[in-house]
């Protein structure tokens, strides 16, 4: 899932940006789609625990 949404994320920034990102871009994308993934998981654990307590 991490890769998918960082190759969409970096597609539409160079597409708004009209070139290529630097390497600093890119790293700074990897990173936010970390974070992303990471906050996903964490609400689906939420999720589970929720509806554990029903």
């Amino acid at each position: 899932m991490q890769r998918c949404y960082t190759e969409d994320l970096r597609e539409e920034c160079e597409s708004k940006l009209g070139r290529s990102l630097t390497m600093e871009e890119t790293l700074f994308i990897e990173w936010m789609a970390e974070r992303h993934c990471e906050e996903m998981e964490g609400l689906a654990g939420n999720r589970a625990v929720l509806e554990a307590e029903r």
